[in-house]
């Protein structure tokens, strides 16, 4: 990307540059605490893949990718270039790569204890003063069942995030490029990610980069449908590409939240734009599409990391809601018959 385009990184530590917020990493305080954030990290994946391997929501279906992934490739390839790059051909090749040396089952194990130990570790290491809640973020629902159940998008979460908080360019654009070719959902959370920056170059308000931001989700939720088809992607079959018949209850829920972020003002937004992105983007698609849950949580650590930026009683607020929304989606879960 020879543009000069730069993106910000909320993380923790902030710093000014020719009028807009450049976010940096904290370096980690020393070798003992990266050690145990890793440790930590490592048996958080090593853990998940060591639950049973069929008996969770679409496994089998994880299994068959890893039985015949070239299979899989070969149609798509038959169809045309669009239909190969539109239905996540890293991920397809990553499968058929493990497949030449392990099982099934055992491409599975891997694919999750990787998935899960990287993103672990990327997000809970970004910001030290709020480690333990970091760490409790990754046992909600939320972010656990995409290493249980969405093993392929918790995959793509690891790479995207891993280059979004990289500050390497190289390193960076690369990752970040390369996660929706594992899971397509990131082909809309890369767009919600750079319209803010490209308007920050053109020094525009903030409420002019909302606008922005919610006039692309209602372009892409009106279009999407016909491009999916046009493209073959497989989520064409999947989904219908309207609003969802489940229970409003995450709408309310991050509504309220949405709530908070505008109520903290001007300078909070400015500085969590992708973040209130992808959110905005969460509730106006709720009313296009079905599948936009799926896109919103691909986005959300950078939701949960602004939430933490939170000040004073809005903080505190945002730290209970999610607690007892996490709770509450764990009692829903395992009272029933397919807990994750």
């Amino acid at each position: 990307m020879g543009c000069g385009i730069r993106l910000r990184l909320p993380i923790a530590k902030l710093a000014m540059t020719n009028n807009y917020v450049l976010w940096s990493p904290l370096p980690l305080t020393s070798r003992r605490r990266k050690v145990l954030l890793f440790t930590f990290s490592l048996f958080y994946g090593y853990t998940l893949q060591a639950l049973p391997a069929l008996q969770f929501l679409d496994r089998e279906n994880y299994i068959n990718y890893a039985s015949h992934p070239l299979i899989v490739l070969a149609k798509y390839v038959a169809a045309g270039p669009l239909t190969v790059l539109a239905n996540e051909p890293i991920w397809l090749l990553l499968n058929a790569a493990l497949a030449a040396i392990f099982g099934p089952e055992e491409v599975v194990r891997i694919i999750i204890v990787s998935g899960a130990t990287m993103f672990c570790y990327t997000f809970i290491k970004i910001d030290s003063r709020n480690v333990l809640w970091l760490i409790l973020f990754m046992l909600t629902p939320q972010l656990l069942k995409n290493y249980i159940t969405h093993l392929r998008q918790g995959l793509a979460m690891a790479v995207f995030f891993i280059g979004y908080f990289s500050l390497k360019p190289f390193s960076k654009w690369g990752l970040m490029f390369a996660a929706p070719f594992i899971h397509a959902s990131f082909f809309f959370v890369l767009p919600i990610i750079m319209v803010p920056t490209v308007i920050n170059r053109m020094r525009f308000g903030v409420d002019i980069r909302l606008i922005s931001l919610a006039s692309l989700a209602i372009f892409v939720s009106l279009s999407i449908g016909i491009i999916a088809a046009a493209v073959g992607a497989r989520q064409f079959e999947n989904y219908n590409f309207q609003m969802s018949e489940i229970s409003g209850l995450g709408f309310v829920f991050w509504t309220g939240i949405g709530s908070l972020f505008l109520l903290q003002g001007k300078s909070f937004l400015q500085n969590h734009q992708e973040a209130m992105g992808i959110l905005l983007f969460y509730l106006i698609a709720y009313f296009f599409l079905d599948f936009s849950v799926r896109i919103f949580e691909s986005g959300m650590p950078l939701v949960l990391i602004a939430g933490l930026a939170l000040s004073n009683w809005r903080r505190l607020v945002f730290l209970l809601a999610y607690l007892v929304y996490g709770l509450l989606q764990l009692g829903l879960r395992f009272t029933s018959s397919t807990p994750f």
